[in-house]
């Protein structure tokens, strides 16, 4: 007896240290927590309740979760609020994720266990029961009975106030897609490519969605890593839209070239969740036949598909001979404003065109890229009278009627009044009593006959150490030294000042070129690249090929008047009027006399 006795005491010795060892790793507390809750547990079909996930993390790093389709409830919309604290140095983060669920069928609706997987500890809510009764048909407003998890409601009054504003979940698109796979233990994630035509013209646009389903809480956002568009233009960014458990990726493409184009699969990645371990998935590929355009375009054609309209405004409907005016060439429309090919200009010898880049504005819209493509052209008329700008057509295929359409710009006229096409007589004119000055004569002078020098006694010569060339001599080595050294400063200062020396110099190098000026056959030629050169000395850059406007618009950001800028441009026009057209009218040395006065008082303007 007492031997059976012993063998018990000792047995429950054994299991009590093993208890005591396995005890603290056993209830070990996780330091992640999840818990869910409700609002109220008894509403009508006439009613919602609101679920709430508050997710508690210790390191201060709560992440975005994706809620699963619940089988009995449709999720109308969704809210996140957060609170960190620090307790003796220590964060922790909790954040609470807000459903609001209408029921789909009356009886006890369970809310089931949630599982989430962080840092490889699994956390879980309890399971909820919700009664729902069948209601009278008339909506009531959501109970509010229930507390928040950070006491007073995180969300305010509302659950969709006005910081959601529509609601973006209410699209029949996001109802229930997933059947009831969550209980089942089925969850998967579906990935799924698609186009929405599979049989186009080149540069006709197609729709390139990816749409991803989920009946699983997904840890984070799924990384999307789209497939190489050979043959396609691509639009981007593409437009993505998200919903409970479903998330679609669509680009806009517009194939470049013909024949039967396959689009690579695409590849969604996401960590694990609630019934999920990570996935990586890819779609199909995607194949669509792409036709060419058809024979018979018109000689405008130059490669625009879409549906497009043309205009053309000016800036003024009154000039001078000389004076530019703007046309303003707007292309509107629907297709590839992006990469839409320029028009034909058409050249007009009354007129003498500058063409500037063109500016496009676009967004995608309906399937397609909608928006404008606009030009700005500068005109200087060459003679006087009722001119009128060239009309400008512009050729394009539409795949909706599968024909070539050509459109063309009204005709606009301008009223252009006499003017000198040198420009040089529209400078202002110098100060009245202006004149170049002239040299006095020197007086004469007598000069006095030198004396005959008598005859003088010598001296021995001094030591050769005590002559003045034996001390020149010695300090030659260090003035070689010393003017090494100067040089060597003068040329850093040069390479580092050599911008401000040029623009100090610039108006003594242009009195020295327009004196030179008035040898040359073409003297408005001469005085138009002085003045451009001057303009490049003042900036420390080239100024060739640079447009008149741009050329306007730097001189406004130094501070340079209107008025003086108009005589700067006409000054520039007059050489290139004379260049191309006919040639100067006005006298060489007041050409000469105006730009140096032009040049004058642009550099007090400059240094103002």
């Amino acid at each position: 007896m007492k031997k059976q006795i012993s063998r018990a005491l000792l047995m429950l010795s054994v299991l009590g240290l093993i208890f005591a060892l396995t005890t603290p790793q056993a209830f070990a507390q996780s330091p992640y927590e999840l818990k869910a809750q409700v609002n109220t547990n008894d509403i009508t079909t006439d009613e919602t309740v609101t679920l709430t996930l508050t997710l508690t993390t210790p390191d201060g790093n709560a992440p975005r979760l994706n809620m699963p389709a619940l089988d009995g409830w449709n999720i109308l919309g969704s809210q996140t609020a957060s609170q960190y604290s620090i307790v003796n140095g220590k964060a922790t983060a909790s954040m609470a994720y807000a459903y609001e669920l209408q029921p789909t069928r009356t009886g006890d609706l369970e809310i089931p266990t949630l599982r989430l997987e962080m840092n490889g500890q699994p956390v879980t809510t309890d399971p909820i029961t919700v009664h729902v009764t069948q209601g009278n048909g008339t909506p009531r407003q959501p109970s509010t009975r229930g507390t928040s998890p950070f006491g007073s409601s995180p969300f305010g009054s509302s659950l969709f106030g006005s910081i959601l504003g529509n609601d973006p979940f209410n699209d029949p698109f996001f109802s229930d897609p997933f059947g009831n796979d969550l209980l089942s233990g089925r969850a998967n994630l579906q990935l799924n490519a698609a186009a929405d035509k599979t049989s186009v013209y080149v540069g006709e646009p197609v729709e390139y969605t990816v749409r991803m389903e989920s009946d699983a809480m997904l840890l984070g956002e799924p990384e999307y890593k789209a497939p190489k568009f050979t043959g396609f233009w691509a639009h981007q960014p593409p437009v993505t839209r998200q919903g409970p458990g479903v998330t679609e990726i669509t680009t806009l493409l517009f194939p470049t070239k013909g024949g039967e184009l396959t689009i690579d699969p695409a590849t969604i990645s996401s960590a694990g969740g609630f019934f999920s371990d990570a996935i990586e998935k890819q779609t199909e590929p995607v194949t669509i036949e792409v036709k060419p355009l058809p024979d018979g375009a018109p000689g405008e054609f130059s490669g625009a598909v879409g549906q497009f309209e043309i205009t053309a405004t000016p800036d003024k409907t009154e000039t001078r001979v000389g004076e530019p005016i703007v046309m303003r060439v707007e292309i509107r429309g629907a297709g590839n404003l992006d990469t839409l090919p320029d028009p034909q200009w058409v050249n007009d010898p009354n007129w003498r065109a500058f063409d500037a880049k063109a500016e496009t504005n676009s967004q995608a819209q309906n399937g397609n890229l909608a928006g404008t493509r606009t030009y700005e052209r500068t005109l200087i008329p060459t003679k006087e009278g009722t001119l009128t700008v060239p009309v400008t057509r512009y050729a394009y295929f539409d795949p909706a009627d599968e024909q070539y359409h050509v459109i063309e710009t009204e005709p606009v006229t301008i009223r252009v009044a006499p003017g000198d096409p040198s420009v040089a007589q529209n400078v202002i004119d110098p100060p009245s009593g202006a004149s170049n000055p002239t040299a006095d004569s020197a007086a004469g002078s007598s000069v006095t006959p030198l004396k005959p020098a008598g005859a003088e006694l010598t001296t021995a010569a001094k030591p050769l150490v005590e002559q003045p060339l034996f001390l020149a001599l010695f300090l030659v080595p260090l003035g070689i030294i010393a003017l090494d050294i100067g040089l060597g400063l003068r040329k850093r200062y040069l390479d580092s000042n050599m911008g401000e020396l040029r623009a100090g110099r610039a108006l003594k190098n242009a009195r020295r070129s327009l004196r030179r000026a008035a040898q040359s056959k073409n003297v408005s030629l001469a005085v138009s690249n002085t003045v451009l050169h001057y303009l490049e000395d003042k900036t420390n850059r080239s100024l060739l090929g640079v447009s008149h406007s741009a050329i306007a618009q730097l001189l406004a950001q130094q501070g340079v008047s209107d008025g003086m800028i108009h005589n700067v441009m006409l000054l520039l026009l007059a050489g290139e009027t004379s260049e191309f057209g006919s040639p100067a009218q006005a006298a060489p040395a007041k050409l000469i006399a105006d730009a140096e006065l032009v040049l004058k008082e642009l550099e007090g303007e400059w240094q103002a």
